[in-house]
């Protein structure tokens, strides 16, 4: 049968300062972080770059259609692509230089281009209807108007055909959904009136649905490039962050130069994730969730999802030094553990008692540590430190009494003696409690070999 004690151990600011200082030595490993960021950097240039030629490849499309027309709307189309190439490549370039910035700062400036990009399609819009209304007025003083204005609609209907083979080639039903369609019955509407012979309504028309069709197309191309600008900005983000956690995985722990005699020994390489109780594999994981929805769902997701996974993984990004914080933490912890569980050891060999075995809980040394001890009566002794997880440098130490002559008074003289033990050594202790009575059953705690093989039970939270 046991009695068994508690006190609650801490450091003294002394020691403390000693481990903390230590542990602060904590620093990564792997040392390739920066050119493993700049490839990934270099690597969203290279589709920035692919990018911009599969954006020139279109304006030559543009460009070879335009060519080919054989109305009016030939001069106003070159002159239209012009004005809107030079703003979309002063956008392209805008975005570029943006994705040093941070995110914050960057949707400040995205609004800015918005608005800028806009005020040069107004601009755009008001040079087309004055160049329009230029042909209009021309029409009216053309001899033998009604067969002129039936040819100017049937080539302004047949440019139009081509034109918007081009802008149906462009991503407009994820852009624009809808408007497509609403044109091309403008223009079959338009058709008809020119065979019923309203040539100078279908005229108008046509006109009206060429203003329409080239506000579709910028819009649709500045979305496109606003959507390519914010994907890409993600996903590099995304994959930065990834090695990060993935460099912090393994850090190096210097070795205790004075307790070492002062021989330098070598760095001692710690599993951050396994110190911060997986921490860093709850980050990478998710990550991971993240950077497959961005790659997988790149042709149907819309700006908004993007952005919303982005602020996902920018709210990790805190997680990750939080993780390695942790890892400090227990790894602090689980060497004081031992050294409480010793201090309490040598306190009890000075009351007759002699160390059999020491073990972790399910032989983690983040977890609790107990020894067991015996005198040469047979009467047994374990001791049990337990680190907070959440308080640095604070433990719980049971002390379990199995003798004999349960002879409380006697427990009660090893208990203060711990406790006055641990005061001397350096430590600041509690006055020892009754945890569990003297009769009352304990023999869990006198299994070592039960102790190291169980899992390992929920941490003591806090000192008190």
């Amino acid at each position: 049968m046991s009695g068994q004690k508690e006190t609650y151990v801490s450091m003294r600011d002394s020691e403390a300062r000693h481990l903390r200082e230590q542990a602060a030595r904590l620093r990564t490993v792997q040392s390739d972080l920066p050119e493993r960021l700049d490839r990934i950097r270099a690597d969203t240039m290279a589709e920035v770059n692919r990018q911009s030629a599969r954006m020139d490849q279109r304006w030559q499309q543009f460009r070879a259609t335009a060519d080919k027309l054989r109305s009016d709307l030939a001069t106003l189309e070159r002159q239209s692509q012009r004005r809107l190439q030079e703003g979309l490549a002063q956008a392209r370039r805008e975005y570029t230089e943006l994705f040093a910035e941070e995110r914050a700062e960057r949707i400040r400036r995205e609004e800015q281009m918005r608005e800028e990009y806009h005020s040069l399609v107004d601009h755009e819009r008001a040079e087309r209807r004055r160049q329009i209304g230029e042909l209009q007025s021309r029409v009216g003083q053309i001899e033998n108007r009604e067969e002129a204005l039936r040819q100017m609609a049937e080539a302004w209907l047949q440019d139009l055909g081509s034109l918007r083979d081009d802008v149906g080639r462009l991503p407009h039903r994820r852009f624009s959904p809808g408007s497509m369609e609403r044109l091309e019955g403008l223009i079959r509407q338009a058709t008809i009136n020119l065979r019923d012979g309203a040539s100078q309504v279908a005229l108008g028309q046509a006109q009206a649905v060429y203003s329409d069709l080239v506000e579709l197309r910028a819009e649709v191309l500045y979305k496109e490039q606003q959507f390519e600008a914010a994907y890409m900005q993600a996903l590099e983000a995304v994959k930065s962050l990834l090695e990060e956690v993935r460099a912090n995985r393994v850090a190096a722990l210097a070795e205790d130069e004075a307790a070492a005699g002062g021989v330098e020994k070598a760095d001692v390489e710690v599993d951050v994730d396994f110190w911060s109780r997986g921490r860093l594999s709850q980050i990478s994981e998710r990550l991971k969730e993240i950077e497959s929805s961005l790659e997988g769902g790149k042709e149907t997701l819309s700006l908004e999802q993007v952005r919303q996974l982005e602020d996902e993984a920018e709210v990790l990004r805190p997680r990750l030094p939080e993780a390695v914080e942790a890892a400090r933490l227990t790894i602090i912890n689980s060497q004081a553990c031992y050294n409480v569980a010793e201090a309490v050891a040598e306190v009890m060999e000075e009351q007759g008692y002699s160390v059999e075995a020491g073990a972790y809980e399910g032989e983690d040394q983040r977890g609790a540590y107990a020894v067991k001890m015996r005198n040469l009566g047979g009467d047994e002794f374990v001791t049990i430190v337990t680190p907070s997880q959440e308080q640095e440098l604070a433990y719980s130490t049971q002390m379990n009494f199995y003798d004999r002559s349960q002879d409380e008074a006697m427990r009660q003289t090893f208990a203060q003696a711990v406790y006055q033990g641990l005061n001397q050594a350096g430590l600041q202790a509690t006055p020892p409690r009754e945890t569990v009575a003297m009769g009352e059953p304990n023999e869990g705690a006198r299994d070592l070999e039960e102790f190291r093989r169980r899992k390992p039970q929920a941490q003591a939270s806090r000192a008190r």
